[in-house]
């Protein structure tokens, strides 16, 4: 499980969200790159439905741009929370 581990050491993800991100078909780090936080986000939220919550979008984020949490500034945070309603949204309409 070396995708796992690779992405378990992303800042801002540990092997919980590794394990959840491989089993919604993010399955390493140059996936989650290719993908990017929005749409590794939709494929959690349709896999996991409410456990992948708008915390985990931050965490994707982070470990894409590699900066921790403290560092997201209040606009990015707003820009992904209605990026967040606009996935949980779409997810929700297709009957997850």
């Amino acid at each position: 499980m070396a995708g796992a581990e690779e992405l378990a050491a992303l800042p801002s993800l540990g092997p919980e969200s590794a394990r959840m991100l491989v089993e919604a078909g993010v399955e390493d780090v140059e996936a989650l790159m290719r993908l990017g936080p929005e749409a590794a986000y939709h494929r959690l939220r349709f896999a996991f439905g409410r456990r992948a919550t708008t915390n985990f979008l931050y965490a994707l984020d982070n470990a894409v741009t590699g900066t921790r949490w403290r560092d997201m500034s209040r606009a990015r945070k707003a820009e992904l929370r209605e990026a967040a309603k606009r996935i949980q949204a779409a997810v929700d309409a297709m009957g997850r």
